[in-house]
């Protein structure tokens, strides 16, 4: 498996069988976000049902492996009729992954819009799933969208969900450990975690060490407190202990999801 990265690591691309994620350390992701190859080919219920086996036992148990137990994975398929019937793969794939330890927590749908497919292959279905025995308490969310296929990269021959469904879905997920693609496809996932800073190992605010040093050096600068006008590692009267104490509280809210994502995006509605 060849793996290329950033210059800092925290972006990661490996090329090779996403059944073995050699190169991906256990309970590593928190979040597992991927469309895979949907079911295009042949005809009948034995042929789909076929399908979902193999997505099930082929990625499962990998995705199992490197997921944290409190881990989400969301997968983005596509259904279609096949003549005689709608196949219902949503269904036939949450069976197959119920079956290798999977449980369905919630659904969405995604439906094209403007769309140059054939009528029946412009439902796309969001499925999230936990491990058995860590459920996540149902929210209010509704995901429902109504948008066009948005346009991929060039070079690229697979086609790209549309940013508000990614980012919807990650605002929903896990907020510890790395968001993994097993499929890449057109790229929209990783660009869209690199533009939130869902990266391995990055954080979003310093540390309480550097908050320490921070103060330190406006002190040795010439810098005094604005309360008790004295040149001492103090900012409002209040020490520099303090202060670090209240940047470790913000860095643990922040990784706990207890700061919220705000606003939902285009097309939910709580």
């Amino acid at each position: 498996m060849k793996r290329y990265a950033s210059r800092d690591g925290r972006l990661r691309l490996f090329v090779g069988d996403s059944r073995r994620l050699a190169g991906i350390a256990t309970g590593s992701v928190g979040v597992i976000l991927t469309s895979p190859p949907y079911w295009v080919r042949g005809r009948g219920r034995a042929q789909a049902e076929r399908y979902a086996r193999e997505l099930a036992t082929g990625f499962g148990a990998e995705w199992r492996r490197v997921l944290a137990d409190h881990g989400d994975l969301w997968l983005v398929i596509g259904d279609r009729h096949d003549g005689l019937e709608w196949v219902g793969i949503d269904g036939l794939v949450t069976a197959g992954l119920r079956r290798s330890g999977w449980r369905l927590q919630s659904k969405g749908l995604w439906a094209q819009v403007r769309s140059r497919e054939r009528w029946d292959n412009r439902v796309n279905h969001l499925l999230r799933f936990r491990k058995a025995g860590h459920p996540v308490r149902p929210g209010a969310s509704t995901l429902c969208w109504m948008l066009a296929l948005p346009r991929s990269h060039p070079e690229s021959i697979w086609d790209a969900t549309p940013d508000p469904v990614i980012r919807a879905v990650l605002a929903l997920s896990a907020r510890r450990g790395a968001v993994l693609d097993p499929f890449a496809g057109a790229g929209t996932v990783g660009r869209i975690v690199a533009a939130l800073g869902r990266l391995t190992g990055l954080d979003l605010l310093h540390t309480p060490e550097i908050e320490r040093q921070l103060i330190e050096a406006c002190v040795a600068a010439g810098a005094c407190d604005g309360v008790t006008r004295r040149r001492e590692p103090t900012v409002d009267s209040l020490a520099a202990e303090t202060h670090a104490a209240v940047v470790d509280l913000l860095r643990l809210a922040s990784r706990s999801g207890i700061m919220g994502t705000g606003t939902l995006r285009r097309g939910t509605r709580s």
